[in-house]
C-alpha cells in the first residue's frame, strides 16, 4: 500500500471495528438484555440487593447492572436506563417509591437502657451524612425539639457523635451498639424488621424528601425498563 492507502485502510479498519461492535450491541437485547441502574450506597446495599433475586426470577433474560453513586448520574451521557434518586418531588418527576421519616434506632441491647429521650444523654449520637451534599436531612437537633426535649435542659449535645458519609456504614455502627442512630425508615426498615435493630421510642420525624424512579422519557417503551418500574412499584407497595 502507499502512505495515503496505509492511512485509509487504518480508518477503515477502525470505522469497520466500531460498527461490527454497535451491530453485535443491538443485537443482543433480543436474547439478553443489560438494565443499567443507578442509585445511592444506601438504596442498594441495604434495600435493593437483598429483593433483586426477586426480579430476577420474574425477569430471567435481563441482567441488571448497578451503578452506586451518592450524586446524580447524567442518566444520558453515562447510558443510565433507570435511576431511584433521593430528593424532594419537584426535583425528581416519576413515580415516588417511598416517603421518608427519620427515627432513632440502635441495637437492642442498648434499646433496653433507654426509656425516655432525656437518656440518649448518656449514648453516643450516631450521625447519617450520606446524601448532606444534595439535600438537608433533619439533624438530632430537630429530632429532640420533635420529642420535646431541650437539649441543654437534658445534657445532650446533639452536634457529638460519630459522623458516617455512607449509611450502610451507619447502621452496622448502630448493630454493633456504637450508639444510637438517627436512622432513615427506608434504610432501616430491613435492619428492624430483622431484629437487628430496634426503636428506643416512638417518636418519628417526617422528611419532605423521598426516593423516586427516574429514567430518559426513551427508555419507558423498553420492556426491561418498563417491567423493572412495575417490579419497583410493587415491591415499595409490599412495605
Amino acid at each position: 500500500l502507499t502512505d495515503e492507502g496505509r492511512a485509509l485502510a487504518a480508518v477503515c479498519t477502525e470505522t469497520l471495528g466500531r460498527l461490527r461492535e454497535t451491530v453485535a450491541r443491538l443485537r443482543a437485547p433480543r436474547s439478553r438484555r443489560v438494565l443499567t441502574l443507578s442509585t445511592t450506597p444506601g438504596m442498594a446495599s441495604l434495600c435493593l440487593i437483598p429483593r433483586l433475586s426477586r426480579f430476577m426470577q420474574l425477569q430471567p433474560e435481563v441482567d441488571v447492572r448497578l451503578d452506586v453513586a451518592v450524586e446524580c448520574r447524567d442518566l444520558a451521557a453515562d447510558a443510565i436506563d433507570v435511576a431511584i434518586r433521593y430528593g424532594r418531588a419537584e426535583d425528581n418527576p416519576g413515580p415516588k417509591l417511598f416517603d421518608e421519616e427519620v427515627q432513632p434506632v440502635c441495637s437492642p441491647a442498648l434499646a433496653s437502657a433507654l426509656r425516655v429521650p432525656a437518656d440518649l444523654a448518656g449514648h453516643h449520637l450516631l450521625h447519617d451524612e450520606t446524601e448532606t451534599a444534595a439535600v438537608s436531612l433533619p439533624s438530632w437537633r430537630m429530632w429532640l425539639q420533635a420529642a420535646g426535649i431541650d437539649p441543654a435542659q437534658a445534657g445532650i449535645d446533639p452536634e457529638r457523635g460519630l459522623r458516617f458519609s455512607a449509611s450502610a456504614m451507619a447502621t452496622q455502627a448502630a448493630i454493633e451498639g456504637q450508639g444510637v442512630l438517627l436512622g432513615r425508615g427506608v434504610i432501616v426498615a430491613g435492619d428492624l424488621a430483622a431484629g437487628r435493630l430496634s426503636r428506643p421510642f416512638p417518636v418519628s420525624c417526617p422528611v419532605p424528601f423521598g426516593y423516586h424512579i427516574v429514567h430518559p422519557r426513551h427508555a419507558d417503551a423498553r420492556r426491561a425498563v418498563a417491567a423493572f418500574k412495575a417490579w419497583l412499584i410493587e415491591e415499595a407497595a409490599r412495605g
